[in-house]
């Protein structure tokens, strides 16, 4: 609709301003209300709950010679403390979520951050804020709404009812526009993997070709300012292709604008699968406890993954799999890779 405006919020510092117990409460309610006969295999909520409050209670730090312990808020560098902030956030929701679904809008949200549609009056907008607020003074919710929004990585435009999207670049506030991400090991993999993303990236978010050339000139010109040849692009480039069309069946070019249109349901296609392969595992996962499914994970540095992952299933099936003890159980095995970074590189990683 024409006068439907976007509305982005941000949860100001709530990674340091959150209590334990607002925690615990929201912990709490998650879990009676998503395990079923109120325990998780031999752990009841009640184990949980002391086993989490303990483990908040024994979040310390040294500074100056004494030592501290976190009386709102916990240290980030702990998946454990990730989830529980992601499950406070989630029930701190609830309130805002019914009255964008009550209108059939939209709402996303990643992490402390989210954006939803709303087209009704700013007094209801105010309204809606205000309660929210109230649910935790020492954690304000901070918004911003008009007819364009940018959402993390995003510009999103109302155009008379029409939705317009592109990558968000700001020119004024970034001093080395044509920088590429730093790494102390293997940068050329890295900016490898970077370069995919970027471009897959600016196919999903630009409709338009011309704002997707605008992209890729910008991609290309990074490269060539950190010294890499106009060569290594292009191939990089093919190598996408080769990715997200493996098929072939085909010819499209990333320059060419009559096949863009192609190239953008290659891309949205491939996703889709991967999202579906996601949740089809974790539905596995759900069905099937162990012993009956096994993942292994291995550091990758560098090599062919293929033929360490062809090589290794290889030899899972010649030797394991015909072991009659093994045979009986019909294992599901996962291989993951895990990538080693340095204590330097994740803090340069950490800072940018």
């Amino acid at each position: 609709m024409a006068n439907t405006k976007f509305v982005t919020f941000e949860l100001y510092n709530i990674y340091t301003r959150v209590s334990h117990l607002d925690l615990l409460n929201a912990l709490n309610d998650f879990l009676y209300h998503e395990l079923p006969g109120n325990r998780y295999k031999w752990l009841s909520i009640d184990t949980i709950i002391q086993l989490v409050r303990f483990a908040l209670k024994h979040h310390l730090f040294k500074y100056n010679g004494k030592i501290y312990r976190y009386v709102k808020g916990s240290p980030l560098n702990y998946t454990f403390t990730q989830l529980l902030f992601d499950i406070y956030i989630q029930q701190w929701q609830n309130i805002l979520v019914r009255y964008v679904r009550s209108t059939n809008q939209f709402y996303g949200r990643y992490y402390h951050r989210g954006i939803f549609t709303w087209n009704k009056s700013s007094e209801d907008l105010a309204k809606c804020i205000k309660e929210l607020n109230e649910q935790n003074a020492d954690v304000p919710l901070t918004i911003s709404s008009g007819m364009t929004a940018r959402f993390l990585n995003a510009y999103i435009e109302n155009r008379n009812g029409i939705l317009y999207t592109r990558v968000y670049r700001d020119i004024t506030a970034d001093q080395q526009p044509f920088l590429l991400p730093y790494s102390a090991e293997h940068a050329r993999k890295l900016h490898r993997q970077w370069f995919r993303y970027s471009l897959a990236r600016a196919i999903e978010y630009c409709p338009s070709f011309a704002d997707f050339q605008e992209e890729y000139l910008h991609l290309e010109l990074s490269f060539l300012a950190n010294g890499y040849s106009l060569d290594f692009i292009k191939y990089l480039s093919s190598q996408f292709m080769k990715r997200f069309n493996p098929q072939q069946r085909q010819v499209i070019s990333i320059r060419n604008s009559t096949n863009y249109k192609s190239l953008r349901q290659y891309v949205f296609r491939y996703f889709n699968k991967q999202m579906a392969d996601t949740q089809r595992e974790q539905q596995l996962q759900k069905l099937l406890t162990l012993p009956y499914s096994i993942s292994f994970y291995y550091l990758f540095d560098w090599g062919n993954r293929i033929e360490f992952n062809r090589k290794f299933f290889e030899l899972w099936s010649t030797i394991v799999k015909n072991d009659p003890q093994f045979a009986q159980y019909d294992f599901q095995l996962f291989l993951r890779s895990k990538h080693c970074f340095s204590l330097h590189a994740l803090f340069v990683r950490y800072l940018q």
